[in-house]
């Protein structure tokens, strides 16, 4: 795991991973700082949950998990149908992953197939979705949420009658900081979203709207992944 970086990673190893655009706006900055003085203020971080510890350890000891995901076909079909990099491949992997360790986590109430496999239900996909689904289409099309939203920011700015748009005019348009829209209109003139037409270097820029930005294709949302025409193995009480 990268915790940091300042740049995207090489080609070969940015297709192995996801990437997670980190909140910078002005209420997670100041969450931010009011977590590090209640920890100033507590004497450093609590020690875990002894029942999440134990818990853990519960897991492990009956390990190896077998689960299988029953509408993983459904899942399969939705991504091979949108425009993707070769990279869904992997993705589509850590996905099933992700879905079957909330199974495990939640496998009291779940039941087994005739194979003694534990059976992932909707729901399970739901909290994945919810936990990873931005962060799929920010790594499948490289441009996310956070850059999607500067983009539309320079599109409105001229539609107002402007014929550029200025990276303080960003910043005054969606109440960010001058790091922040930096880092993202970066991001958006790297993938060719915006063109700045401002050549003298140490002057504002003067953004344009550049190529369409990609289809907002990402992971189907939970109502659809269901049990729906799909075969279900047959079951058995635990």
């Amino acid at each position: 795991m990268v915790t940091t970086s300042t740049r995207r990673l090489g080609p070969q190893l940015d297709t192995r991973v996801f990437i997670l655009e980190v909140p910078d706006d002005h209420a997670q900055l100041g969450h931010a700082l009011r977590a590090q003085a209640s920890l100033e203020l507590a004497g450093g971080s609590p020690d875990p949950d002894p029942a999440l510890v134990a818990y853990q350890g519960y897991l492990q000891e009956l390990a190896p998990w077998d689960v299988v995901v029953p509408f993983a076909g459904a899942i399969a079909q939705h991504l091979a149908a949108q425009p993707a990099d070769t990279r869904v491949v992997r993705d589509f992997a850590r996905l099933l992953s992700l879905v079957k360790a909330v199974t495990v986590l939640r496998h009291p109430r779940r039941e087994r197939d005739r194979a003694g496999r534990w059976v992932a239900v909707p729901e399970d996909y739901a909290e994945v979705f919810h936990l990873v689904g931005e962060v799929y289409k920010a790594s499948n099309t490289g441009a996310g949420q956070k850059v999607r939203e500067v983009v539309q920011a320079v599109a409105d700015h001229i539609a107002a009658g402007h014929v550029h748009a200025s990276q303080t005019d960003i910043m005054r348009a969606l109440n960010l900081s001058k790091a922040a829209v930096s880092r993202r209109v970066s991001t958006a003139k790297r993938g060719g979203w915006l063109v700045d037409d401002e050549t003298a270097k140490g002057r504002p820029a003067k953004l344009r709207v550049g190529e369409p930005l990609p289809s907002d294709c990402g992971l189907p949302t939970p109502a659809p992944v269901s049990y729906t025409h799909l075969t279900l193995p047959t079951l058995s009480p635990v």
